[in-house]
C-alpha cells in the first residue's frame, strides 16, 4: 500500500513538497468536501498551482476559494519553488491577443519570431531580396532542394514559429477544386487539382515554392549539427551523481575502519599514498538469474539525479540549452520529459532508435 492521507492516496509520481502541499490542502477543506470530490479537487488544485493548468470559470472558482483556506506558509513555498523553475527571459508581446505564460494568468505573450532568430541567427539562411511575406515564418527543410512533402514543410515550420496554416476551398471550376493558403490572415498561394488531395498537395506546392524565396530557411541537418555542440549529460553522469549524492560512510563503520587500516585518510584516493582509486565502485543487485559480472545496460537513471542536473541548469546563466545523450533508455527519456515540465522546462526528443537524444532548454521554440 501507498502512502495516503484521509483515504486519499499520494500519487506515485508526486513530489514529497508536492505531495506535501496537497495534504495542506485536503486537511483544510475537509470540512467542505470529501469523498473522491475532495481527491479530484486536491489533484485539480495541484496542477493550477504548479503548473499553471486553467480550468472552466466553475471549476476555477471553487479552486479559488480553496486555496483561500490553504495555509499562507505552503502558499509562500510555492510561489517560492515557481519562482526558482521559471526561467528568467524578457517577455514581448506579440500581437493584441493575450497569450499568457505557463506559470500564471495571461500577461504577456512570447513572441515565437524573437526567441526563434536569437537561438539561431547564425543557422538561419536569408534571402537576398524582397522582405517577409509572413514576419518572423522560417521554413525547416531536410535539405536544399527539398520539395518531396511541400504540406508537411508548412505544417511543420508554422508550428515551430507558433504561426496559423489555414487552407480554403474555394469549390468546382472547370472541372477541377481551387483551393487558397493563408498563414497568419496572409493570402499565400492558389492551387488546384481533380480531388482534394491533389488540389491541397498543390496549393501547398506552390506557396513553398513562394515562401522559400522570402522566407529565412533552416536545413535540419546543421540542427543537428548545433545540437551536437549543446553541452551533454551522459547516462553515467547521471548514475554516478546517485552515488555521489549518496550519504558518506560514518567513522564507525566496519567498511571504513578496515580501509582506514590498510592507510586511507578517509578522503580523496584509497591507499596510504592516497594513489588508489578515488569513485566509488558501482554495485547492483541481484535481478532475477543474473549473476555478478552480468552488464546491466538498460539500468535506469534514478530521479534525483535528472531533477540535480535540470535545477543545476536553471541556476546556470551561462546555458539555455543543455542535451541529454543518446544511452538513456525509452523510460529515462520519459523521466526526463516529466521533470521537465515540473520546471516549466521546454524538451523535446531527437531521432531515432539507438540515436534518440533529448534536448531542452530554458527559453522558446530551439528545434
Amino acid at each position: 500500500m501507498g502512502e495516503e492521507y484521509l483515504g486519499i492516496p499520494r500519487l506515485m509520481w508526486e513530489a514529497d513538497h508536492e505531495w506535501r502541499a496537497r495534504k495542506a490542502f485536503i486537511d483544510t477543506n475537509k470540512h467542505h468536501y470529501n469523498g473522491d470530490h475532495l481527491a479530484s479537487l486536491s489533484m485539480s488544485w495541484a496542477n493550477w498551482r504548479f503548473m499553471g493548468c486553467s480550468y472552466g470559470p466553475e471549476v476555477q472558482e471553487i479552486l479559488t476559494d480553496c486555496n483561500t483556506r490553504v495555509p499562507r506558509e505552503i502558499e509562500e513555498e510555492i510561489d517560492m519553488l515557481i519562482e526558482i523553475a521559471t526561467p528568467k527571459v524578457k517577455f514581448v508581446k506579440a500581437s493584441n491577443e493575450n497569450l499568457g505564460t505557463r506559470t500564471g494568468p495571461p500577461s504577456q505573450a512570447i513572441d515565437g519570431d524573437v526567441i526563434v532568430r536569437e537561438n539561431f541567427k547564425d543557422l538561419i539562411q536569408k534571402p537576398d531580396n524582397s522582405d517577409e511575406l509572413v514576419s518572423g515564418l522560417i521554413l525547416y527543410i531536410n535539405e536544399k532542394d527539398d520539395n518531396s512533402n511541400p504540406i508537411s514543410i508548412l505544417q511543420e515550420s508554422v508550428q515551430k514559429c507558433k504561426r496559423q496554416i489555414y487552407y480554403i476551398d474555394k469549390g468546382f471550376i472547370n472541372n477541377e477544386i481551387h483551393m487558397d493558403v493563408f498563414i497568419d490572415n496572409i493570402y499565400i498561394a492558389h492551387g488546384s487539382g481533380p480531388n482534394q488531395k491533389v488540389c491541397k498537395q498543390n496549393t501547398a506546392a506552390s506557396a513553398f515554392e513562394l515562401l522559400k524565396y522570402s522566407q529565412g530557411i533552416i536545413y535540419k541537418k546543421d540542427l543537428i549539427k548545433y545540437h551536437e555542440s549543446v553541452s551533454t549529460i551522459s547516462k553515467s553522469n547521471l548514475i554516478k551523481s546517485t552515488y555521489y549524492q549518496s550519504p558518506k560512510l560514518q567513522e564507525t563503520n566496519l567498511g571504513n575502519q578496515l580501509l582506514r587500516k590498510m592507510g586511507w585518510s578517509g578522503a580523496g584516493g584509497l591507499g596510504k599514498d592516497g594513489c588508489g582509486i578515488s569513485d566509488p565502485v558501482f554495485v547492483e543487485g541481484a535481478d532475477g538469474r543474473k549473476g555478478i559480472g552480468h552488464e546491466f545496460t538498460y539500468r535506469s537513471v534514478r530521479s534525483s539525479s535528472v531533477e540535480e542536473s535540470l535545477l543545476s541548469f536553471l541556476h546556470d546563466s551561462s546555458k539555455n540549452e543543455i542535451r541529454f545523450s543518446s544511452d538513456l533508455t525509452k523510460e529515462d527519456r520519459a523521466l526526463v520529459h516529466r521533470l521537465c515540465q515540473k520546471y516549466h522546462l521546454k524538451h523535446r526528443s531527437f531521432g531515432k532508435e539507438g540515436d534518440r537524444y533529448l534536448l531542452v532548454s530554458k527559453i522558446g521554440n530551439i528545434f
